[in-house]
Order: C-alpha cells, then sequence, then structure tokens
C-alpha cells in the first residue's frame, strides 16, 4: 500500500480510538479496573497510530 492510502484509513483508526476513549472518559471515576485497562490500551494504540501518521507525512 502506498502512504497515500495508508494516511486516510490511519486517520479513520485514530477518529475511532479517539471517540472510544471520550466515550470512555465521560464516565470518570465511574470505570471499572477492566475500563481503566481498555482505556489505557486504547490510548497507547491512538498514540502509537499519531506516531505513525507523522512518520508518514515526514516522508
Amino acid at each position: 500500500m502506498k502512504h497515500h492510502e495508508i494516511i486516510p484509513e490511519l486517520e479513520l483508526r485514530h477518529r475511532t480510538l479517539e471517540r472510544e476513549i471520550h466515550r470512555l472518559d465521560r464516565r470518570g471515576a465511574h470505570l471499572s479496573p477492566g475500563d481503566r485497562l481498555r482505556a489505557s490500551e486504547l490510548k497507547k494504540r491512538r498514540l502509537a497510530t499519531k506516531d505513525r501518521l507523522y512518520a508518514l507525512r515526514s516522508a
């Protein structure tokens, strides 16, 4: 896949992760331990996606 094909897919993934994180964050202190773990994993995936987008755009 070429950069111009990958970037929109990564942007969509980033937005999807943002929405899911926001949905969990709205619950605040009421998150279960499992939801806290899920939020942490989603944030790591979002950051990795953002880093990959940056790398592709800088190439």
